[in-house]
C-alpha cells in the first residue's frame, strides 16, 4: 500500500537519463495539477551533460498521444541539493536510480518507486523507451496510469 502523500510539496521524478520517462510524468502532473502548492520536477541520476532535450521520438509520442508538451524540457542531472527540503517526494522508476536517489537524499525526503502507484505490479522496474527496452506509447500510458494514481495521494 502507498503511504499517503498529503503533506507533499515538492514532487521530483527520477530516471537514468531524464530524456523519456521522468520528464513526462513532470509534465504530465503538473498539467494535470495546473496551479498549484506542489512543484513538480524531474532529474537523470545518471546524466554526464546537462541542459540536452527530449528524445525526439518521446516529444513526438507526448504531444501527438497524451497533450503534453516536452518541448522546452532540458536535462537536469541527480544532485544532493535537489534532494533537500520538506515535504519532498522522490519517486523513482528504477532500482538504480532509486539507490542513487537514496544516497544523497536530505533528511525528512520521502523516497517512493514509482511502481507503487501501478495497479498491477507485474514489472520489477519500467523499462525505459530511450534504450528501446519498450516504445514510447506504452511507456507513457503507464507512466499516465501512475501520474493519475500519485494524483488520488496527494
Amino acid at each position: 500500500m502507498v503511504l499517503p502523500l498529503k503533506n507533499c510539496t515538492q514532487l521530483l521524478f527520477v530516471c537514468p537519463s531524464n530524456r523519456a520517462l521522468s520528464p513526462f510524468l513532470e509534465h504530465y502532473i503538473a498539467k494535470q495539477l495546473g496551479d498549484s502548492r506542489i512543484t513538480v520536477s524531474s532529474a537523470g541520476s545518471f546524466i554526464r551533460t546537462a541542459g540536452e532535450g527530449v528524445d525526439t521520438r518521446a516529444k513526438r509520442t507526448a504531444k501527438q498521444q497524451f497533450e503534453v508538451d516536452l518541448a522546452t524540457h532540458k536535462t537536469t542531472p541527480l544532485t544532493q541539493e535537489l534532494l533537500a527540503g520538506s515535504g519532498l517526494v522522490v519517486i523513482t522508476f528504477d532500482q538504480d536510480s532509486h539507490w542513487e536517489a537514496e544516497s544523497k537524499c536530505g533528511e525528512g525526503v520521502l523516497l517512493r518507486s514509482a511502481l507503487e502507484f501501478q495497479k498491477n505490479q507485474a514489472r520489477s522496474s519500467l523499462p525505459d523507451p530511450v534504450t528501446g527496452e519498450i516504445g514510447f506509447e506504452e511507456a507513457f500510458q503507464i507512466c499516465a496510469e501512475i501520474g493519475n494514481e500519485i494524483l488520488r495521494w496527494i
